[in-house]
C-alpha cells in the first residue's frame, strides 16, 4: 500500500498515519538488487524493511532479525548496510536538535530541592556542565553573555536516572524525551562503549551511560544476536574481550 500510495502515506485504523519516508536501492555483494524502505508511524522509532519485487525479505530492528531463508547468508551484510543509513538519519537529527551553549540562565523558575521541597522564583546559572549558582530572581539578568530561558510558572528538577536499561542508538532520544539523562545498561554488546561516546559527543542524542554490562548468548534460533558463542572457549574469549573494554 505504501509503495503504491501517491503521497507515500496510508491512514491507520482507528487513527494515525504511516509514511514511507525514504527508500534506497542497494546492491548486495552477490549483485542482488534490493530496496530498503524507511517507514515512520508503526512505532516510536523508524521501521526498516528489505524488499525484493514488493516482497519483504528481511526486517532488522536492533537484535531482532527476521530474514527470509534464501537471504539468511546475507543477514550480517544487511545489518551493516542498514546501520549506515540509520546512522546518517540519527546524525542528522543530532545536528538539528543539538546546541552548543556555554552559559545558561534559567530565569524565575521554581527549583525542586534534594530535600523534596520547592523553592519558588529562582535564577539558576549554569556554566558548561555545572550549576554555578541558584539565587532568588530579581527580575533582571545581569550576565549578558548567557542564554536566558524564561522559567516562569515551571519547575526545574534533576534529570531522572533509569537503573535498568538496554541501550540502542534509537532509544537514546526517547530517554531524553522522557526526562531520563543518566542510565545503567545492564546487558549489551561490545559496541556499547562506542555508542556511549557518540551520546557524550552529541553525534547521536542519548543519555549518560554510567554502568556497562555485557551479555553472552548461546547459538540457536532464538539467540539475541549479541555475542553468540558455541562452546566454553568462545565464551571465555568473550569474557576476556569485555574485560579488555573495561
Amino acid at each position: 500500500l505504501l509503495t503504491a500510495s501517491e503521497n507515500s502515506k496510508v491512514a491507520l485504523y482507528p487513527e494515525g498515519e504511516v509514511e514511507l519516508v525514504d527508500q534506497y536501492s542497494i546492491t548486495l555483494s552477490d549483485s542482488t538488487s534490493l530496496n530498503l524502505l524507511m517507514i515512520k508511524g508503526l512505532e516510536m522509532i523508524p521501521r526498516y524493511l528489505w524488499m525484493k519485487n514488493n516482497e519483504m525479505v528481511a526486517s532488522i530492528s536492533g537484535n531482532l532479525h527476521i530474514v527470509r531463508e534464501d537471504f539468511k547468508a546475507f543477514r550480517k551484510e544487511l545489518q551493516s548496510l542498514q546501520g549506515t543509513y540509520e546512522d546518517e538519519y540519527l546524525f542528522k537529527i543530532a545536528k538539528e536538535l543539538s546546541n552548543k551553549i556555554d552559559k545558561v540562565i534559567i530565569k524565575n523558575v521554581n527549583v525542586f530541592t534534594p530535600e523534596g521541597t520547592i523553592v519558588n522564583n529562582q535564577d539558576v546559572f549554569i556554566e558548561g556542565k555545572k550549576i554555578k549558582s541558584i539565587k532568588p530572581s530579581k527580575g533582571k539578568v545581569l550576565n549578558g553573555t548567557a542564554q536566558v530561558i524564561d522559567g516562569t510558572g515551571k519547575t526545574l528538577l534533576p534529570g531522572m536516572f533509569d537503573m535498568h536499561t538496554h541501550n540502542t542508538k534509537f532509544r537514546g532520544l526517547l530517554h531524553l524525551a522522557g526526562g531520563i539523562t543518566s542510565v545503567r545498561d545492564m546487558a549489551n554488546n561490545k559496541q556499547l562503549k562506542q555508542l556511549s561516546a557518540q551520546f557524550d559527543n552529541n553525534e547521536i542524542i542519548g543519555p549518560n551511560i554510567v554502568i556497562f554490562c555485557g551479555i553472552i548468548d548461546g547459538s540457536g534460533p532464538f539467540a539475541n544476536q549479541r555475542n553468540v558463542v558455541d562452546n566454553l572457549e568462545e565464551g571465555l574469549a568473550e569474557i576476556q574481550s569485555y574485560k579488555d573494554l573495561n
